[in-house]
């Protein structure tokens, strides 16, 4: 109920701010909101990146999961932020019983005060089991694998810990993945744009993006903004960016989730690299069992898997 209590203060403060100005809680003033364009708008520009601190919706939502999973505890943690967003970093490092640690494969790109290091995502040299939360907003979809990514996530965080995570994706039903199209060659800039939404992106998530989460070891929670608050409460933390219905991907840039380890799992089954991985094949799914920890029931049912399995 604590953090239910304070979750509900900061929410009153929105809902009693006039209609027509603009609010960013890491600012914690009203603030007129900076214009950006996203590539698959064409001449629409968001009203969404706060003039003060340059941060956009996304993350001003992200401060609604972070107060309720983060900021109501007043034991020590650690946090784990990839690639940091700098108001996030503000807000974290004030907070005296956290121990906030920012990583990025290009740590020069952020300000000293930042203190970021240099991480590979694909290969952290991290404790195991240390940190208590990991923030990601919109990486997953930078990387080249992002199931190895998930599996890093979970050797570093403790068994409780939790992920909140900001992914873009699309209403199509399935994941496109530049590893899954099989060229000789990597895809061009122009080609990344015209099927990922953005030239530096290797993939574009479906709506089969909780089973991958869940591929990965997580349990997975998906936090959908216009359930949980009245839409009026959102438009005053400024546009919201949502890419317009006709777009070609039907790309949905705010799609948030909460992802906590499974437990008494070592290791969940992906559909990549089937017959890469060292270990048994399993004579039914195609999928190299290294675990001794049941399958769910459902992904046995699961078009995903059979379109993977081996012949």
């Amino acid at each position: 109920m604590s953090q239910l209590s304070s979750f509900l203060r900061n929410l009153h403060l929105y809902s009693t701010l006039p209609k027509s100005r603009n609010f960013c809680p890491y600012c914690s003033s009203n603030t007129p909101m900076l214009p950006y364009e996203h590539p698959l708008t064409g001449n629409r520009k968001f009203y969404g990146q706060c003039s003060r601190c340059q941060c956009r919706w996304r993350t001003r939502f992200l401060y609604f999961l972070i107060q309720m999973e983060i900021l109501s505890r007043r034991d020590e943690i650690s946090v784990l932020h990839t690639a940091p967003e700098y108001a996030v970093w503000k807000l974290l490092s004030q907070q005296k019983n956290i121990h906030y640690t920012a990583i990025d494969i290009n740590p020069k790109i952020y300000p000293p005060e930042t203190a970021c290091q240099y991480q590979d995502l694909m290969n952290l040299s991290l404790k195991k089991h240390h940190y208590d939360f990991l923030i990601s907003s919109h990486v997953l979809e930078h990387v080249e694998d992002d199931f190895q990514v998930l599996r890093q996530w979970r050797r570093v965080l403790k068994e409780d810990g939790t992920v909140l995570l900001c992914l873009p994706v699309s209403r199509r039903e399935k994941t496109v993945d530049e590893r899954d199209l099989k060229k000789s060659v990597p895809l061009s800039e122009a080609e990344r744009l015209q099927l990922f939404g953005q030239e530096d992106h290797l993939r574009l998530y479906g709506q089969d993006v909780v089973q991958r989460l869940e591929m990965g070891g997580f349990s997975v929670r998906q936090i959908v903004p216009e359930k949980m608050f009245p839409r009026q409460v959102l438009l005053q933390m400024g546009d919201m960016g949502l890419v317009p219905d006709n777009n070609p991907l039907q790309l949905d840039t705010n799609c948030f989730f909460i992802l906590t380890p499974r437990r008494n799992s070592d290791w969940y089954p992906t559909p990549h690299y089937i017959n890469r991985l060292p270990g048994q094949v399993h004579p039914h799914f195609g999928w190299r069992a290294i675990s001794k920890s049941p399958v769910p029931s459902s992904w046995s049912k699961s078009r995903h898997f059979h379109l993977h399995a081996r012949s």
